[in-house]
């Protein structure tokens, strides 16, 4: 962590991380995954203490920018003020998005709209591969810890968008191989 922290917008160049919070029992809510082309605001509202983090999932290269530069390139490029909006809503969006699935959205339903918008995401940071799988490095632990299911429930729900033939998994990578099967898994009847 940086002293400073307050001081800096941060910018994702490579890699995955994740914004967490930990409580006092030792549980883990992952808040948000963060990859290349994101930002990580620094900046507290006030001076109450952080319950917060930023974790690493992969090696990872992320640029400070002071936020007076920040300013003064607003000022140069006012349309540098619309891509951070667009950036905030993102996040607030995607925050929208994993409130549904841990508190409405059944098991398989919160797993499958989670892996259709993280396969999203790494597309369009990454790209995909030939074959159309994307970079996913993240572990049954992160997806429960995301969405509020044990890493067992995770493994026994992704074993059935497997079979089902929605998904194909490895190491590090995800391909969705029948996005509307997976979409009618998620609850998601126009994809």
């Amino acid at each position: 962590a940086f002293a400073d922290s307050d001081q800096f917008l941060f910018v994702v160049v490579e890699g995955w991380l994740f914004r967490n919070a930990i409580l006092e029992d030792g549980r883990r809510q992952i808040l948000d995954f963060i990859l290349p082309g994101d930002f990580i605001a620094g900046r507290r509202q006030d001076a109450a203490e952080v319950s917060q983090t930023v974790d690493a999932i992969t090696d990872s290269v992320v640029a400070l920018i002071p936020l007076s530069a920040v300013a003064e390139l607003v000022g140069e490029a006012p349309s540098l003020a619309i891509t951070l909006l667009e950036a905030s809503q993102s996040a607030l969006y995607a925050s929208y998005e994993n409130l549904v699935d841990t508190g409405r959205r059944t098991s398989i339903e919160a797993v499958a709209h989670f892996l259709m918008r993280m396969e999203k995401r790494a597309a369009r940071a990454m790209g995909q591969t030939e074959n159309g799988a994307v970079s996913f490095p993240l572990i049954q632990e992160h997806i429960g810890d995301a969405i509020g299911l044990t890493a067992v429930h995770v493994c026994r729900t992704l074993r059935k968008l497997k079979a089902a033939g929605a998904i194909e998994m490895g190491r590090g990578w995800l391909k969705i191989t029948d996005r509307r099967q997976l979409a009618e898994f998620a609850g998601i009847w126009d994809a």
